[in-house]
């Protein structure tokens, strides 16, 4: 029997290793007949993913959240969808529209996968970051991270199985 895993993470043409990472993974052959679709999480309107200065618009912030959301709630009406596995930075903007697709994704009864593609300790910032990393790993069903800081910095903050 086919399965799907939904992957959140920006797609192309955005540049960066992440939507290359996401285009590799749509092509990849996985095993046990499990398929990949991807809800698209690029950033929209005049942002820049590698430009700081860029200014965060709220509304074309939110707009993106609810087609995200949106999309999400449309990939995971097809029975075979089984796990959400969302590809992030662990900003708290991020890790606030992730929580949201975790509790979707919840309420639809799947797993829901977090993979931070930083090293967490230096990209969760203030008390407002700690409160969204710990509630956005206490509802996740698996945490994946890139190195031993950062496994080390979540166990602070979560028993969810983490893996490195």
């Amino acid at each position: 029997m086919e399965k799907k895993v939904i992957i959140l993470a920006p797609l192309p043409p955005a540049v960066g290793g992440i939507a290359i990472w996401t285009s590799r993974m749509i092509r990849a052959q996985l095993k046990n007949d499990w398929k990949v679709s991807t809800v698209d999480e690029k950033l929209i309107g005049k942002r820049n993913n590698h430009e700081s200065k860029t200014k965060r618009n709220t509304i074309t912030e939110f707009i993106r959240c609810l087609n995200i959301w949106k999309k999400l709630s449309f990939e995971l009406n097809d029975e075979k969808s089984k796990v959400v596995h969302s590809c992030i930075p662990s900003t708290a903007t991020a890790m606030l529209r992730e929580y949201v697709c975790a509790l979707i994704t919840h309420r639809k009864k799947r797993k829901f996968i977090v993979h931070f593609r930083c090293t967490v300790p230096n990209t969760t910032k203030g008390k407002f970051g700690c409160i969204m990393l710990k509630k956005l790993c206490d509802i996740s069903d698996l945490i994946i991270v890139l190195n031993k800081q950062s496994l080390d910095f979540i166990k602070k903050y979560s028993d969810t199985e983490t893996v490195l």
